[in-house]
C-alpha cells in the first residue's frame, strides 16, 4: 500500500483527516461499519459526540475496499522525543478527566481481506510508533501482534464480566457463598424499613433519573474524592449526551422507604450489558443498597435472552466478591520500520519494554491508595527520607536448650 498524506486519499487505498480538517467520509465510515460495535466506544454514537469534542492532535484514517468502507480508525497523534531523535507517536485519545480509552478501530473482516491491518495505521497519517493500552479482546489492533508488535497483558488491567447467558440458578452458582448470604441478610433489613422500590428508566425518563444519580453520587465517597460526575463536567456532559442518543441507555434507582439508596447507569452494545456508574446513599450502609441493585441486575440479565454478559468496563476491588470474571486487557508497542526513525526505535525496543514496565508499576501504585502516591509518581517513600540506624554486626547465635535438659 502506498504511503498516504495527511488530507489526501490514494486510490483503491485509504484517507486520513486531521480533526480540524474534513473528516465527514470517515464519520460516515463509521456510520456504515456501526455493526461490527462490540462496545459502546465503538458506535458511532459515541463516535459522533467525540467529533465536536476532539483537540487538533486527533487524526482519522479509513481503509476503503472500492467505494466500501473496510476500516476506520481515530487516535491521538503527538511529537515525543526519545534521546535526540523526534518521534511521532500514535496512541489512543484519552480525554475528559477519566482518561479512559474513548474510541477503537472498526473492521470489516470480510471487505479488509488479506491487507495488513498496518495499513489502517498509515491512514492515519505519518508514524514512526504505535503506543496502545487498555485493548480490549476483539480489538481489531491485537491483530498486530502478529506483525512485528509487542503485545502483552496488562497485570494490573482487566475487567470484570458476569456471564448471564445461563439460568438464574447457574449465575448465583458463580457468586460467592459469603455474598449471596450478605445479599439474603441485606433484603431482609430493607423489608425491615418498609421494603424497597426498583425502578427502570428508560427513554425520556433517562435524562431526569441520570441527575438524581449525578446528586446520588456526589453525596458519598466519589464526591470527597473529587472523583464524581458532578466534579467531571467533561466526562458528565458526554455521558449526559450519549445516554440522550442511545436508544438502550437505562438508569436503574433503589429506594427504601420511598428515598433513593442506590442507582446504576447502563447501556447496551448487542448482547452486552455495559454497567457504567453506580452509586449508592452510604447512609443506608447496612442494607448494601448497591449489592442488592445489582442482584436484581443479575436477576433480570437471565431472564433476558438478549443479554449474555454484563461488563463493568474495568477491573475494581469489589469485583472479586461477585465471582467475576477477569477478562485481560492488553497494550500494544508497534513500529514504522519503513521510516528511518522507526526503525531506530524498533532496534532500542529495549528501551520501550522499559517504558511500559515503569509505567505499568506507577499504575499499580496508584491503584495501591493515596498514601502510595508520593512513591509512585517518583518522589520518595517515607523509607528513603528516614535516616538509618548505623548496621552493627553481630555474633553467632547461640542454641539455648530448654531447663531441664
Amino acid at each position: 500500500m502506498d504511503a498516504v498524506e495527511l488530507g489526501r486519499t490514494a486510490v483503491g487505498a485509504g484517507r486520513a483527516a486531521r480533526s480540524d480538517g474534513e473528516f465527514g467520509h470517515d464519520r460516515s465510515a463509521w456510520r456504515e461499519l456501526g455493526a461490527h460495535a462490540q462496545y459502546f466506544f465503538q458506535t458511532p454514537e459515541w463516535i459522533e459526540l467525540l467529533a465536536g469534542r476532539l483537540d487538533r492532535d486527533v487524526v482519522w484514517g479509513t481503509v476503503f475496499d472500492a467505494d466500501r468502507p473496510a476500516a476506520v480508525a481515530l487516535l491521538r497523534s503527538a511529537p515525543r522525543r526519545a534521546g535526540h531523535v523526534k518521534l511521532t507517536v500514535l496512541s489512543q485519545v484519552r480525554i475528559g478527566e477519566s482518561q479512559l480509552p474513548y474510541a477503537d478501530a472498526l473492521l470489516d473482516r470480510e471487505a479488509y481481506g488479506e491487507r495488513r491491518l498496518r495499513e489502517l495505521v498509515d491512514a492515519c497519517g505519518p508514524w514512526h510508533v504505535l503506543w496502545l493500552t487498555g485493548l480490549r479482546a476483539g480489538s481489531p489492533w491485537l491483530e498486530l501482534a502478529s506483525e512485528d508488535g509487542l503485545l502483552r497483558p496488562e497485570p494490573d488491567g482487566g475487567v470484570g464480566v458476569m456471564d448471564t447467558s445461563v439460568a438464574i440458578g447457574e449465575c448465583w452458582a458463580a457468586v460467592p457463598k459469603n455474598m449471596r448470604h450478605a445479599i439474603h441478610n441485606a433484603r431482609h433489613r430493607i423489608d425491615a424499613r418498609g421494603g424497597a422500590e426498583i425502578v427502570v428508566a428508560t427513554g425520556d425518563d433517562v435524562a431526569p433519573a441520570y441527575e438524581r444519580h449525578i446528586e446520588l453520587e456526589a453525596s458519598g465517597w466519589k464526591g470527597r474524592a473529587g472523583t464524581s460526575l458532578a466534579q467531571c463536567a467533561f466526562d458528565r456532559e458526554l455521558l449526559r449526551d450519549y445516554l440522550a442518543l442511545e436508544g438502550s441507555a437505562q438508569v436503574r434507582t433503589l429506594a427504601i422507604g420511598g428515598r433513593l439508596a442506590a442507582t446504576q447507569v447502563a447501556t447496551r452494545v448487542g448482547a452486552t450489558l455495559f454497567l457504567r456508574r453506580i452509586a449508592y446513599d452510604e447512609q443506608f450502609a447496612k442494607c448494601a443498597p448497591s449489592n442488592v441493585l445489582l442482584a436484581d441486575l443479575l436477576e433480570t440479565c437471565c431472564e433476558d435472552p438478549g443479554i449474555d454478559r454484563i461488563d463493568c468496563l474495568a477491573w475494581q476491588p469489589w469485583i472479586p466478591r461477585w465471582g467475576m470474571m477477569r477478562e485481560p486487557t492488553y497494550s500494544l508497542v508497534a513500529f514504522n520500520q519503513r521510516t528511518i526513525r522507526g526503525a531506530a526505535a524498533r532496534a532500542s525496543r529495549g528501551g520501550w519494554e522499559r517504558l511500559r514496565e515503569l509505567r505499568d508499576r506507577r499504575s499499580h501504585q496508584l491503584r495501591r491508595g493515596p498514601h502510595r502516591l508520593g512513591r509512585a509518581i517518583g518522589g520518595p517513600s517515607p523509607q528513603d527520607i528516614a535516616p538509618r540506624r548505623p548496621r552493627t554486626r553481630r555474633g553467632p547465635l547461640r542454641r539455648r536448650d530448654p531447663p531441664g535438659r
